[in-house]
C-alpha cells in the first residue's frame, strides 16, 4: 500500500505557503530539499538546526547531492536539535544519526 505524502511548503523564508501532494517519501525528500536550497539563497549568515527522524536521512542527502551543483551548505552554521531528552550515546538521539 502507497502512502500519499504532503508537506507544507513555505516558499521565500515565509512568504506564501502552498500544500504539495507528493508520492512517497523520497519525492518529498527531493522537493524539500530542493526548496530549502532556492529559499536559503535569501539568507546572508544562515543557521541550520539538523534534527532527525524517518524522513531526515533521505532529506539530508538529496540536500548534500543537490547541493553539490550550488554550494550553498557551505557557507551555513550547524547546530544539533533533538526534543528527545536523552543522553547522546542513546539509541534514541538524533546524534548518532
Amino acid at each position: 500500500m502507497q502512502e500519499d505524502h504532503q508537506t507544507l511548503i513555505s516558499g521565500s523564508m515565509g512568504g506564501l505557503v502552498e500544500w504539495v501532494h507528493v508520492a512517497d517519501s523520497e519525492a518529498l525528500a527531493q522537493r524539500c530539499a530542493a526548496d530549502f536550497l532556492f529559499d536559503l539563497k535569501e539568507v546572508s549568515d544562515p543557521s541550520v538546526a539538523l534534527s532527525g527522524g524517518r524522513i531526515a536521512p533521505a532529506f539530508y542527502q538529496a540536500l548534500v547531492a543537490k547541493d553539490a551543483q550550488v554550494g550553498a551548505l557551505k557557507n551555513c552554521h550547524y547546530f544539533w536539535a533533538d526534543e528527545r531528552c536523552v543522553p547522546p550515546d542513546s539509541p534514541e538521539s538524533n546524534y548518532l544519526a
